[in-house]
């Protein structure tokens, strides 16, 4: 907002002038190794555990070494690995180009996607946060059984196992217990210790008493004694890994928390007090890698410590390092924005800023201003507030607590010859670039093989040792310590040699990769410095109505391809040779940018011939014009965005005096005035200017007398205002006036060519002058000329793309601009087409739910077509022969809405109207007045019955059951344990409306699936609704018409084939009556009931109607009705009578009626059903496990929405959200084929 509040009124911003900005349009190759030579691990997403254990093993030389001695033969080849009989052990191969490419690829970050592939994950597990200390045991496991027959088989087990006995020791006999156990790593719990030796003394010097009540059963004694229990290290590794456990739970709070007091740890560590007694030599172990846990104990990040054993890389003082920041590969400048390092983002807004010094309130601002987000947001949480972070990094900052200014702190550097201080001794401001290359001078490195560094996935840089203090304690603490023995030793030729112990065919395949990568980069280095500039001609331009204008739009420029890293007088070279003739003797180059008032000029860029183009911000599809500085066909051109012309609309409220140029922008009021009375002959001192404002209800308002004397910028007038000159003087009254429609001014149009047979030189954009009243179709036949176009002008129609709803349908050209409202600045387009007829309107059809490869096409019919007909045109156009096919309306952002099913139906009839989409969809409609429903066949349910049944209907059920059974056993049912346990979709009928309940049961009973299912009466048929796998209502009445019923073809109905013969009324319910097992969770399969209601749906009638079902006494009943969808059981309980006593009024008492809220009985509710006299507890209790199951499911879900929902409002207030939600834990794996056959 105040970016250009301190620039000169006679200075040029370029950066903001709206200029062609450098499109990235070419992937970017890897950067290569920094100044470290060592590179680091891309993380996936969340695998910064993997990342610090690979990078751990990799500077561990004995793994690294023993794993490249592993060859091609032994291991397999990778190119086999998809073979069905080759036996490819990926993990170790992979590991192994995995480790190549860090020591020797010149690459910033190398990806491990291959590795993880090997692991078998394929299932986003990258995405998921796990224990590094858990990932160590299970990757060992994993190579342990990948080289299962190789001369590697007992590579983990010689480093890194060792063993431990633990030992029971009886007072009395002294006899000894021992058991030994295989240890990979030494689990140490910080918690109650203050550093590593205690926590080792605890765990393996310390002898736990088992006396009281917690005595030792001896088998020798054969009697409870007192004895002595404890752990001692037997056999120690030679790489000896240590996890700090820091996790703790909170028994009170009922949640995990980390442990972040101080726990230290030695650089050399001496085992042997740990071993035991008969161990005598000292064990001294030397530490090496650290693995470091930053976060809390619901998430955090990893990263690693590790010790450079084999001076691989180049350490450099960390305050002598350069700066590596994010930089913008087009401009060499730094992108604050991806700078994740507070450090960095600090020294790099400094070392920009005189004296490299800022105070704090600015410097927390700049913070704000180059990444968008303040420090609060971004870093805070983390590090703490600005000045606590500034004070805690006094090495690199200097905080003055009087004056809170902030500097880079300078440090003391070796004076040249002179006597003058180097570069970074002077307080100068330097530039982005300058502060990423220069390099402070060098200081003594630690000894060869004690140099640390860090490594945080694809960021390595070196560090202090002093720096592993800090990792004591606070969030940012130790997590996992690697020691190596210290009788260690390596050859001489291994210090320093990255290649050393690798295979040749390993070297010389990364060997070929780095060379592609540097082609790679050479050719994306031309590429991004490569520049096309337009090169205009005075020549070829004149000037006219304040701005330059082509005279020839076919022909207005010349393309000049150039390298941005070139100065000046090169490219005046090659304009030179581009230009030939057209170059005049002495010339100068200004940028050129096209505005509405046709063309401007803005800086001179000529005159310094060194400098180089790129730092001129010259970018791609810049125009330069050519020319001698003066003028341009005559006329002189005044250059500089004080200059920059306002095309402005004028009015003397008759057609003929009409005027639309442009004018200087620092031109005031008043010579405004004079100079269009100069063009317009007018009488100076009788005309006032006034203003036309608004789109719909125009006003005319006049100018104050001061705003002569103020310039067209500050009187605030832009391109596209509309000026009315009045010659009447004694109008001039500020107020706001209507306007007649005799002074309706013009109007300017942009056009934009995007027709596909355009030919080369055609004019692809264009501006067009014109009246309100002005048809499209003269508007169209002005384009056409314009563009330079030849063709019929029936074959081309406009449509306006609009910046916010893109693409609208194409225009009528009988109507006028003023009738579709165009105003300024709309852009129209001018495209292959028939335009619309009054009488016909455009609609788009969308193929995008089908599976065609067809894009979105426009068709144009009779606005009184029917929907069959506009489906019929839209087949033509897709080429589809079948009529499978309908159409469907879009809502306002185009997804499917009502379905168009009334073929005859015309389309304004339903809605269509110009520009609308439509969808077209696989499915054919059924005739008007027709249905075509999905028909399923339920299962025979069980019946509770009153009585015995004849034998006459024993014999019948028996024969429908057996035809039953033979359909289903006929029909592939996958994996059903029951013939009937499953519904079966049997067809679809169509059917008229008109039919009858009667018809339908009959055309169901013609259908193929049921031919051998012999049904004696429709009236052995149930049909139903069936919605969300559930069955609904039944449909009654057979008599009753479909329409009636309310039936429609996008319904599913389900059939059920009964037993006996079932005509329901209006007053007759079926439900499902399940019984609870007592003292359960569980209930007896469900029995169909058949309720009447015809005496009222009271409480007392369910009741006694269940009882007599349950043959259960009603007293001892208790009901309650289940809702599936939410996994709830509603107690069925008399309440209308105590609400009815309870008020004084002396009304009747009116009964509940069951059929309406809350109960809603219906057709297919199940209703639960407890016998008190054997389950007295817990009356209203009908809950089963899987009803817990689904409550628990529908709150997980509602608690996910929920913390959605917070996250979206967090955003939406344009924080970044450091609290992250506590993501549901999960195992982690690594799949490894069997090698042991």
């Amino acid at each position: 907002m105040l970016g250009s509040l301190f620039v000169e009124e006679d200075e040029v911003d370029i950066k903001n002038l709206g200029f062609p900005s450098r499109k990235l349009d070419v992937k970017s190759p890897p950067l290569p190794r920094s100044q470290c030579r060592l590179s680091g691990i891309s993380n996936q997403g969340a695998t910064c555990y993997l990342n610090s254990l690979l990078q751990t093993l990799l500077l561990t030389p004995e793994f690294r070494e023993n794993l490249f001695l592993l060859s091609e033969h032994e291991l397999g080849r990778l190119a086999d690995k998809d073979k069905e009989d080759a036996k490819v052990r990926v993990i170790p191969l992979e590991l192994q180009r995995l480790f190549v490419q860090l020591l020797l690829g010149d690459r910033q970050s190398v990806l491990t996607t291959d590795l993880t592939n090997s692991f078998g994950w394929t299932n986003n597990e990258e995405l998921q946060q796990h224990d590094v200390q858990e990932l160590n045991r299970i990757l060992f496991s994993a190579i342990e059984e990948s080289l299962v027959g190789t001369s590697g088989s007992d590579l983990i087990q010689t480093l890194y196992h060792g063993k431990i006995v633990n030992q029971i020791i009886c007072d009395v006999c002294g006899k000894v217990s021992e058991r030994e156990e295989d240890f990979l790593d030494l689990c140490v719990t910080v918690a109650g210790s203050e550093s590593l030796e205690s926590g080792l003394a605890d765990s393996y010097c310390q002898m736990e008493v088992m006396n009281g009540q917690n005595q030792y059963r001896c088998g020798q004694c054969n009697k409870l004694v007192d004895a002595r229990k404890g752990a001692k290290l037997r056999c120690l590794p030679e790489i000896l890994t240590i996890s700090l456990l820091r996790f703790s739970f909170d028994y009170i709070k009922l949640e995990r928390y980390k442990e972040t007091g101080k726990y230290m740890f030695p650089m050399r560590l001496n085992m042997a007090k740990y071993c035991e007694k008969d161990s005598t030599e000292e064990q001294w172990y030397d530490l090496f890698s650290i693995v470091i846990h930053r976060g809390g104990a619901h998430g955090g990040h990893y990263y690693a410590y590790i010790r450079d054993v084999d001076a691989i890389g180049q350490w450099t003082h960390p305050d002598e390092e350069t700066l590596e920041v994010p930089a913008d590969p087009s401009t060499g400048e730094v992108d604050f924005i991806q700078c994740d390092s507070p450090i960095e983002l600090i020294q790099a807004v400094l070392a920009n800023k005189p004296n490299q010094t800022l105070s704090l309130d600015k410097l927390g601002g700049e913070i704000n201003s180059q990444t968008g987000v303040s420090w609060s947001k971004r870093f805070k949480r983390q590090y703490g507030p600005l000045n606590k972070f500034l004070a805690k990094y006094d090495d690199k900052f200097v905080l003055d607590t009087s004056s809170k200014q902030v500097s880079l702190r300078r440090y003391n550097t070796p004076r040249d010859g002179s006597g003058e201080p180097t570069s970074l001794d002077k307080s100068t401001p330097q530039s982005h670039k300058d502060y990423n290359s220069k390099k402070r001078s060098a200081s003594p490195p630690p000894p060869l093989g004690s140099c640390w560094f860090s490594f945080d996935d694809v960021r390595v840089h070196p560090i202090r040792e002093q720096e592993i203090q800090k990792t004591f304690s606070g969030k940012s603490s130790a997590y996992m310590l690697f020691y190596r023995k210290s009788t260690f030793e390596r050859p001489s030729e291994a210090m320093g040699n990255p290649s050393y112990q690798i295979p040749d065919s390993l070297i010389a395949e990364v060997l070929e990769q780095n060379e592609l990568l540097r082609i790679e980069r050479e050719e994306y280095d031309m590429k991004m410095n490569e520049l096309n500039l337009q090169i205009h001609f005075r020549q070829w331009y004149q000037y006219n109505n304040g701005a330059l204008h082509p005279i020839d739009y076919q022909s207005s420029f010349l393309q000049l391809v150039i390298d941005r890293r070139k100065n000046i007088e090169d490219l005046k070279i090659a304009i030179m040779e581009l230009g030939g003739e057209l170059i005049d003797s002495e010339f100068v180059i200004h940028r050129m940018k096209e505005i509405p008032s046709g063309f401007h000029l803005y800086d001179d860029i000529s005159i310094d011939n060194d400098k180089q183009i790129k730092d001129l911000y010259v970018e791609d599809g810049t125009m330069l014009f050519v020319w001698d500085g003066v003028q341009v066909g005559g006329s002189e051109v005044q250059t500089g965005i004080l200059y920059e012309p306002v095309l402005l609309n004028i009015s003397t409220g008759t057609k003929q005096h009409a005027v639309i140029r442009g004018f200087p922008k620092n031109m005031s009021l008043k010579s405004l005035q004079r100079h269009l009375c100069d063009i317009l002959n007018l009488d100076c001192d009788s005309t006032v200017i006034k203003r036309i404002v608004g789109e719909e209800e125009r006003k005319i308002v006049t100018f104050t007398f001061d705003q002569y004397e103020k310039s067209l910028s500050e009187v605030k007038l832009k391109d596209g205002d509309e000026l009315l000159i009045d010659v009447e003087s004694q109008s001039s009254s500020s107020e706001n006036v209507p306007m007649s429609s005799h002074q309706q001014p013009k109007v300017f149009l942009a056009i934009e060519n995007r027709c596909k047979n355009t030919q080369n030189g055609a004019q692809l954009k264009c501006r067009i002058e014109a009246e309100k009243s002005q048809t499209i179709g003269d508007i169209k036949t002005l384009a056409i000329n314009k563009c330079g176009l030849t063709d019929n002008a029936e074959s081309y129609r406009l449509r306006v793309d609009d910046e916010h709803i893109g693409l609208r349908p194409p225009m009528y050209e009988q109507l006028t601009i003023d009738d579709y409202g165009l105003n300024k600045f709309l852009l129209i387009i001018l495209e292959e087409g028939e335009a619309p007829k009054s009488n016909e309107m455009t609609l788009t059809i969308m193929t995008s739910s089908c599976d065609l490869d067809l894009p979105d096409f426009d068709i144009t019919i009779d606005r009184n077509s029917t929907v069959d007909y506009c489906l019929q045109c839209s087949l033509n156009w897709a080429g589809l022969s079948d009529d499978n096919w309908h159409l469907r309306k879009t809502n306002w952002c185009g997804e499917a809405a009502e379905l168009l099913d009334d073929m005859e139906s015309k389309l304004e009839t339903c809605l269509v109207q110009h520009g609308d989409r439509l969808l077209l969809e696989k499915g054919r409609i059924p005739p008007k007045g027709f249905i075509r429903p999905a028909i399923w066949l339920y299962p025979t349910p069980p019946r509770h019955h009153h009585g015995n049944g004849g034998g006459d209907q024993g014999s019948m059920v028996s024969w429908i059951t057996q035809g039953l059974s033979s359909l289903w056993n006929g029909l592939e049912q996958p994996s059903s344990t029951s013939p009937t346990s499953e519904p079966i979709l049997i067809g679809d009928v169509e059917i008229s409306l008109k039919s009858t309940l009667d018809d339908l049961k009959i055309q169901i009973m013609t259908l193929n699936s049921l031919s051998d299912v012999t049904i004696p009466t429709t009236d052995f048929m149930r049909v139903r609704v069936f919605s969300d796998g559930r069955l609904g209502g039944i449909l009654r009445g057979s008599n009753a018409t479909l329409q009636k019923l309310k039936l429609k073809s996008c319904d599913k109905l389900a059939i059920q084939i009964l037993p006996q013969e079932e005509s329901l009324n209006i007053n007759q319910v079926v439900l499902e009556v399940s019984k609870r097992i007592p003292n359960t969770k569980t209930y007896e399969s469900a029995t169909e009931v058949l309720w009447d209601t015809s005496q009222g749906a009271t409480v007392q009638s369910l009741k006694q109607m269940i009882a007599d079902a349950c043959f259960i006494q009603q007293e001892l009943i208790s009901l309650a009705k289940h809702f599936p969808t939410k996994y709830e059981w509603m107690v069925i309980k008399e309440q209308a009578k105590k609400q009815a006593q309870q008020q004084k009024s002396k009304k009747k008492a009116t009964k509940i009626n069951l059929r309406q809220a809350p109960y809603s009985i219906q057709d297919g509710d199940t209703i639960g059903v407890k016998n008190l006299q054997f389950d007295p507890l817990k009356t209203d209790d009908f809950s089963t496990e899987a009803d817990e199951i689904g409550r628990a499911e529908l709150n997980r879900l509602a608690e996910e929405k929920r913390k959605q929902r917070k996250e979206r409002k967090e955003q939406s207030e344009g924080g970044i959200e450091f609290n992250r939600p506590k993501r549901p834990e999960v195992g982690l794996t690594i799949k490894v084929e069997n090698f042991r056959s």
